[in-house]
């Protein structure tokens, strides 16, 4: 990941259009390390039943895993506590989390088949 940082940074800089020396929002940064992770198949909650995704899932609502934006660890998502609670709730709602408050970005979206 350290060889694509700079890359990534100089990419968010121009989208952004600041100039090199102006300040950036680490938060917006935190963002830029998530990505989407297809769920493949085995348990939902370990890390290995998911695999990168260069775009966004088209998948919304279903009470099967799609995908999850997650925390990009060595090409494997990193599952925090928030995200495994999301995922929880999507598979029993079926619906995209989470829910609330109303308008959240959505970490784990879901599908109708297996």
């Amino acid at each position: 990941m350290t060889g694509r940082l700079p890359v990534m940074i100089s990419s968010f800089i121009n989208r952004r259009k600041l100039k090199p020396r102006q300040s950036i929002n680490l938060s917006t940064l935190n963002e830029m390390s998530r990505a989407w992770y297809y769920y493949i198949e085995g348990d939902p909650f370990e890390a290995s039943s998911y695999v990168y995704s260069p775009c966004r899932p088209g998948c919304r609502e279903g009470y099967n895993i799609c995908s999850i934006y997650a925390d990009y660890h060595s090409g494997l998502p990193s599952l925090s506590d928030n995200l495994i609670f999301y995922i929880a709730d999507g598979l029993e709602t079926g619906l995209p989390q989470p829910q609330v408050p109303a308008g959240a970005k959505k970490y784990v979206y879901m599908k109708h088949y297996s």
